[in-house]
C-alpha cells in the first residue's frame, strides 16, 4: 500500500495493513507504538513480537514509524539498523530515510526479532491515478476515509500455491465487496468473517484435538492431579487414550469431554487456568520436528486472517473447543485476536464464596473473584455455532472458513438469504505427507463442496507450507543410528495396520552381533513406543560362513521420543541407547 509521509512524499509500504494516519502506520486494536521499557522486563519471558510491516521504499528526507507488538507488552524491546547510513532508527521505532541504498531495521526482544527491510530512493515516489496528489491533502490532516489502499494480495498470500482457487475466489470476492460503487460493496461495519479453529487454522488431530489431549494429560499424566481425578475423568480420559492409539470412536465423547474438562479444571482462576494451558504448549508436537503444541497453526490460514484485517473486516473464532482453551491457544500467538471475539463451547464460572447459591440471590463483592464453577454448560458445534453467533456478535456474517461437519451449519447460514455477496470456505484435509492427512475425509468433505456451493481448500495443493520452515512430520520409518555408542544401527517399518517392525542390530565384533527383534505401536501422544516380548539373540558367523543364534530370551522395554531422537530402553540392557536418523 502506499501511505503519505510527514514530508509530504508517498511511501509504498508491504506487509500487514493497518489504519493510516499522515506520516505513520497505525497500528491495529491491541498493538503498542514503539516499546513499553521497565526495569523488570528484560527478566520476563517473550511469547511473540511482530511488526506491523515487513517491507517499506522510502525516498531520502521520509521517516516512518514502525509499530511492534510484543508480549508481554513490558518486554524491553531494542531496535537496530544494519546500514545506519542509509537509514537510521530511534527507541520509538521511528526510521528516517538518509541515502539511497537498502538496510535493515531489526526490532529485538528477548529471543525474539522481526525485520523490516528498507529501500531508500534517492527521488521520492511519484502518486497514482489511483492516488491523490501530495500536494491535495496538507501534511497534518489524516487521509481521507475514501482514499483507496493498494493492498498486495499476492504478497499478503504469498504461502498460497499461483494456482490455488481458493486464493483466486478470495480474491475477487475481495475486489468486489470493497470497492465503493461495485454492486456487491459492504460496509465496513459488515465486513465479519468466522473461523472454526481445529483443522481450519490450527493442527486438528495430533493424535487428537488439542482441548482432548489437554485433559488426557490432566487425568492421566499430571503428577498434581492424575491420583485426584475422579472415576468420571478417568473413563473419559481412556477412551481419548483408546480413541489416540486404536481410532475407536464412542458416542457422545464431545459432551463428556466437556463435562470432564469443566470438573478437572475446576476451582482455577482463568490466568491459573490460562498458566496451566501455556505450560501444556510448551510440550514437543507428537507428529512433528520443530513444533511445539502451541505452534500448530496453518501459515497459509494465518495469511487469510491478516488479508482480511487488512480489509477491514472483523474476524471472530467460532470454535467447538472450550472457549477459555481456544482463547489459551490463541494467547501469544501470531492469531491476534481480542479475547472478545473468541467464541467456544462454555463451562460455568462462579465466586469461590458463591457455593451452591444460583446467581440470582448472590452479589459480588470487592472480595471475591472469578473461577471455573465445574458445571458444563454447552458444546458449540453445529447449530449451536448459528446461534451463538446471533447471541454473541448479533448480525450475520458473510463469509464462513470450516473443515467438517461440525462447521456445516455455520457454512449454510452465512450463505444463505444475506443481503450481501457471502462465502463459505471448508479445508480439505488431503495432505498426508505434511500433515496429519485423511484421504477419506477430504474427499467426503470436497463432494460436500460440491453439494452445498462451498468453496473447497485443498491443504495438499493448494498450499506452498503448512506449519511453516524447519517443521517436519516425525517418521519412525527408516534406519537409525545410536549416536552414543556408534555401534547399533535400526532399521524401522510400518505395517499397514499402523503398528511398526524394529530390528536392532548390536555389533560386538565382525562376526558376532546381538539383535533385537520388537514389534510394537507409537502412541503419538506420549511418544512413546512400549514392547513386552521383544526377541533378544545373538547371531554368529563363523570363519566358513557358517551362521548360528544362540542366546535367545523375551525383552521388554520401550523407545522414547526426544525431539527428534529416539532414547532406547531395553531389560536386555544396562544403559540407554539414543538413536538419530541416518
Amino acid at each position: 500500500m502506499k501511505v503519505l509521509s510527514e514530508t509530504g512524499k508517498w511511501l509504498q509500504v508491504a506487509g500487514l495493513v493497518a489504519s493510516l494516519t499522515v506520516g505513520t502506520i497505525a497500528a491495529p486494536a491491541g498493538q503498542i507504538a514503539g516499546v513499553q521499557e521497565t526495569a523488570s522486563a528484560a527478566s520476563k519471558s517473550v511469547k511473540s513480537l511482530s511488526l506491523s510491516v515487513s517491507k517499506a521504499s522510502l525516498s531520502v528526507g521520509d521517516t516512518l514509524t514502525l509499530k511492534v507488538t510484543v508480549n508481554p507488552e513490558s518486554a524491553k524491546a531494542k531496535w537496530s539498523s544494519s546500514k545506519k547510513a542509509v537509514a537510521t532508527v530511534s527507541a520509538k521505532g521511528v526510521v528516517k530515510a538518509k541515502k539511497a541504498g537498502s538496510t535493515q531495521i531489526t526490532v529485538k526482544a528477548g529471543k525474539k526479532k522481526a525485520i523490516c527491510k528498507v529501500t531508500v530512493k534517492a527521488a521520492s515516489v511519484p502518486a497514482t491515478s489511483m492516488e491523490p496528489a501530495a500536494s491535495a491533502l496538507p501534511s497534518e490532516s489524516p487521509l481521507p476515509d475514501n482514499t483507496p489502499q493498494v493492498i498486495d494480495a499476492n504478497e499478503m498470500l504469498d504461502k498460497w500455491t499461483e494456482g490455488a482457487a481458493a486464493k483466486k475466489e478470495l480474491t475477487s470476492y475481495m475486489e468486489a465487496v470493497t470497492r465503493e460503487g461495485s454492486a456487491d460493496y459492504i460496509p465496513k461495519e459488515d465486513r465479519i468473517a468466522v473461523f472454526d479453529l481445529d483443522g481450519t487454522l490450527f493442527c486438528e488431530t495430533d493424535p487428537n484435538y488439542f482441548d482432548y489431549t489437554l485433559l488426557r494429560y490432566r487425568v492421566l499424566d499430571d503428577p498434581d492431579y492424575k491420583d485426584k481425578a475422579s472415576d468420571f475423568e478417568k473413563e473419559v480420559a481412556l477412551k481419548i487414550d483408546d480413541q489416540n492409539k486404536n481410532g475407536t470412536s464412542y458416542a457422545g465423547l464431545e459432551v463428556d469431554h466437556g463435562r470432564a474438562v469443566a470438573s478437572a479444571f475446576k476451582g482455577m482462576t482463568l490466568k491459573e487456568f490460562n498458566d496451566y494451558i501455556q505450560k501444556f504448549k510448551e510440550q514437543d508436537m507428537p507428529s512433528y520436528t520443530g513444533m511445539k503444541r502451541g505452534e500448530g497453526f496453518y501459515q497459509p490460514m494465518l495469511q487469510i486472517v491478516n488479508y482480511l484485517k487488512a480489509n477491514d473486516f472483523t474476524v471472530y473464532i467460532v470454535s467447538g473447543t472450550d472457549r477459555f482453551i481456544v482463547r489459551g491457544i490463541a494467547d501469544g500467538s501470531p492469531l491476534d485476536l481480542p479475547n472478545r471475539q473468541i467464541i467456544g463451547s462454555d463451562v460455568s464460572l462462579v465466586a469461590p464464596d458463591q457455593g451452591d447459591t444460583e446467581g440470582l440471590k448472590y452479589t459480588y463483592d470487592d472480595n471475591d473473584k472469578l473461577v471455573l464453577g465445574g458445571e458444563f454448560l454447552i458444546k458449540n458445534l453445529k447449530m449451536n455455532k448459528v446461534t451463538v453467533i446471533m447471541q454473541e456478535i448479533g448480525q450475520k456474517p458473510v463469509l464462513s472458513f470450516g473443515n467438517s461437519s461440525g462447521d456445516a451449519s455455520m457454512a449454510e447460514f452465512v450463505t444463505s438469504v444475506n443481503p450481501y455477496k457471502s462465502l463459505a470456505f471448508m479445508l480439505c484435509c488431503d495432505d498426508t505427507e505434511r500433515e496429519n492427512g485423511n484421504i477419506k475425509k477430504a474427499d467426503e468433505m470436497k463432494s460436500m463442496c460440491q453439494e452445498f456451493d462451498w468453496v473447497p481448500v485443498s491443504m495438499k495443493d493448494d498450499w506452498k507450507t503448512i506449519y511453516g520452515d524447519g517443521v517436519e512430520r516425525f517418521d519412525l520409518s527408516g534406519s537409525w543410528q545410536d549416536e552414543v555408542s556408534q555401534r547399533a544401527s535400526m532399521d524401522v517399518t510400518k505395517n499397514s495396520d499402523g503398528s511398526y517392525d524394529i530390528m536392532v542390530h548390536w555389533g560386538a565384533s565382525a562376526w558376532e552381533s546381538a539383535i533385537w527383534e520388537i514389534h510394537g505401536t507409537y502412541d503419538a501422544a506420549t511418544g512413546t513406543l512400549s514392547y513386552e516380548d521383544g526377541r533378544y539373540y545373538i547371531h554368529t558367523t563363523d570363519d566358513n560362513g557358517v551362521e548360528t543364534i544362540s542366546g535367545e530370551e523375551t525383552t521388554k522395554g520401550s523407545f522414547v521420543r526426544e525431539g527428534g531422537k529416539l532414547r532406547w530402553k531395553d531389560s536386555k540392557n544396562s544403559e540407554d541407547g539414543l538413536f538419530v536418523k541416518e
